[in-house]
Order: structure tokens, then sequence, then C-alpha cells
């Protein structure tokens, strides 16, 4: 077990406008990938990373519970989704 593991919460949707209105981050936060479909036409992914929670100090099961209450007491937004990554540090 490594004591700096973290988890990260992310925010994402095919709307700037959607991921704008959780209202915790500035614009600039906002990455957007381009990527080609079974269409013609590209389409865009925006990702913005809402915050996060350190291992440190109180283990990989209590992190986890806080980065879920965490995605708990974010606004419900149609189309936007939001997911918990786990980034281990060796």
């Amino acid at each position: 077990m490594c004591e700096f593991d973290f988890y990260s919460v992310q925010a994402i949707s095919d709307s700037i406008r959607s991921l704008m209105k959780i209202g915790t981050f500035k614009r600039d936060a906002i990455k957007t990938t381009v990527y080609y479909g079974s269409g013609r036409f590209p389409k865009q992914t925006h990702t913005v990373s809402i915050g996060y929670v350190d291992v440190m100090g109180i283990g990989h099961l209590e992190a986890r519970k806080r980065a879920d209450e965490l995605v708990s007491m974010l606004p419900k937004i149609d189309g936007v989704t939001y997911h918990v990554r786990f980034y281990p540090v060796d």
C-alpha cells in the first residue's frame, strides 16, 4: 500500500455549458478531447477534475468513501456523468 495514492473525482460531458452548471471551477480547467465515432464528423468530450482525496493517513477504504460522498453532493445535471478514478503512485 502506497500512502501517496489518491482518488480523483471527474465530471464528463459532451457540453461545456452542462459542466459550467456545476460551478466549482474556472472555464480554463475544462479539457476537450476530439474523437471520431461511427459518423463522418468529429465529436467532442469535455472533462473537468472536481476534486481529489488523498489516501495518506486515512487508508484506501476511507478515501474511496470520501470520494463517493463528494460525488453524492454534486448536482445531478442532464448529460453530465461523474467518475471516481484511482491513481496509484508507484
